[in-house]
């Protein structure tokens, strides 16, 4: 499977119930974001099942792929407006190993 199928496997995950199964993820992928850190592939799916059932859309608005890199710019909503976010998949051996999120977290917070 080719870097840009698995990540739209991923992508897809978000708004097809939080179902991640069918996305290949190394055991020690390793996540980095503005709010947490995760180690492994059982959390990390776990975290984003829980995710996915507050997602009400993802819409990828570019998206590059270069060798095992994959560069995603997209508006994610949960529900109280859509959140632009920058991703970066690193592919190895056919699975995720490496996924590093960028987004201001001020705009994750709800308002009022």
């Amino acid at each position: 499977m080719k870097s840009q199928e698995i990540a739209e496997r991923y992508y897809a995950g978000f708004t097809n119930g939080g179902d991640f199964a069918g996305v290949p993820m190394a055991d020690d992928l390793h996540f980095a974001g503005p709010m947490m850190a995760i180690d492994g592939a059982d959390e990390f799916r776990q975290v984003l099942g829980g995710l996915a059932t507050q997602v009400k859309s993802v819409a990828i608005r570019h998206q590059v792929a270069a060798g095992d890199t994959v560069v995603s710019v997209y508006d994610f909503d949960m529900g109280a407006g859509a959140v632009p976010m920058a991703e970066v998949l690193t592919i190895s051996g056919g699975k995720i190993s490496g996924v590093e999120l960028i987004f201001d977290q001020a705009r994750m917070k709800p308002q009022g």
